[in-house]
């Protein structure tokens, strides 16, 4: 039986944008969650990295010490998640 040959052409440029896009909001949504886990688990005081609109609860005394190990924890996620894609 001979196939049928498909109508939507996967190769054009924008199907090729539109999984661009695609991949790159996933990249950002994971660099989100890390980010937010990275600054909840430790930085003391910060319960979210969301936007809340209150001084009280956006702006945060931090440690020199909690910030540098938040950096560093941020940097090495980071340099990990490099060395797993292509790209």
């Amino acid at each position: 039986m001979a196939r049928r040959k498909s109508t939507m052409d996967w190769n054009t440029p924008a199907k090729a944008e539109a999984a661009r896009r695609s991949v790159n909001a996933l990249r950002d949504a994971r660099a989100a969650a890390a980010a937010d886990r990275i600054a909840t688990t430790m930085i003391v005081g910060v319960e979210t990295l969301e936007t809340r609109r209150s001084d009280r609860l956006d702006f945060h005394d931090v440690a020199v010490w909690e910030l540098k190990a938040a950096l560093i924890a941020a940097y090495e996620a980071g340099r990990r998640d490099g060395t797993t894609e292509e790209g």
